[in-house]
């Protein structure tokens, strides 16, 4: 002890991560720190949190946000497809003329709020993914809308789509 009537040993314990910490986010566990000299009480642990980024989901604040990529077609007529949030499926319900950017929210899907009640939301934000390497028959059909909505198309989309 050198003198200062305190022994160090490795000493373990179990901390609970608060649901919805995020990063920078400090939480302090009075008294479970070392031994102050002379008989001392104990000091503080802090714990400084740094949460990893997600695989699919953007946090921000409470919310989470998704781009959805989904096929023009799917844009043109709607869908209904079957949604993976963090915790189970969902139905997501595209309706026909969805627009690219335009926005669905799924209430209190998000992030748990920290020391608070209710959860974030979950934003999907909706990417049209326009096709590329058409068939001979896709190129016929889009033409085909086309010249029947009255719309210019390029010539030059018509010809092979292999590119130099």
């Amino acid at each position: 002890c050198q003198g200062n009537g305190v022994h160090a040993k490795p000493k373990r314990f179990t901390v609970g991560i608060p649901l919805g910490v995020s990063t920078g986010v400090t939480q302090r566990l009075s008294g479970m720190g070392p031994a102050g000299p002379r008989g001392g009480g104990h000091g503080d642990i802090h714990i400084r949190y740094q949460v990893a980024a997600h695989e699919r989901f953007e946090r921000v604040g409470d919310d989470l946000h998704e781009e959805l990529w989904i096929p023009v077609t799917q844009a043109a007529l709607g869908a209904l497809l079957e949604y993976e949030t963090i915790e189970n499926a969902e139905t997501l319900q595209i309706p026909a003329g969805t627009k690219p950017g335009e926005q669905f929210r799924f209430r209190g899907k998000g992030v748990p709020r920290l020391q608070r009640r209710g959860r974030g939301d979950l934003i999907v934000t909706v990417v049209v993914d326009t096709p590329t390497n058409l068939s001979k028959g896709d190129k016929a059909l889009l033409l085909k809308l086309a010249q029947g909505r009255k719309e210019e198309v390029s010539s030059k989309g018509l010809r092979s789509s292999k590119r130099h």
